[in-house]
């Protein structure tokens, strides 16, 4: 994604877990966007933000989702 991103010089954006100094894993969002500086070179800016706690509620909805469905199955019948 970042070589392609860098080859079109378009956004770069991906999802991803980064290995925490406690040996742990957490989600991250980074992103990056292409500026051209005054000699027309491209300078990229970019951010890493942790998204690991919204990872794990979003986890915990599906699972949940799951349990209504199947639940709410059983109670049709």
């Amino acid at each position: 994604a970042w070589k392609s991103a860098v080859a079109s010089r378009h956004m770069y954006q991906m999802e991803h877990r980064i290995q925490m100094t406690d040996g742990s894993f957490r989600w991250h969002l980074s992103r990056a966007i292409p500026i051209p500086d005054a000699n027309s070179e491209i300078v990229w800016y970019g951010t890493a933000t942790d998204i690991d706690d919204q990872k794990r509620v979003e986890e915990a909805l599906r699972e949940h989702q799951i349990e209504l469905e199947f639940l709410n199955t059983r109670l049709r019948r």
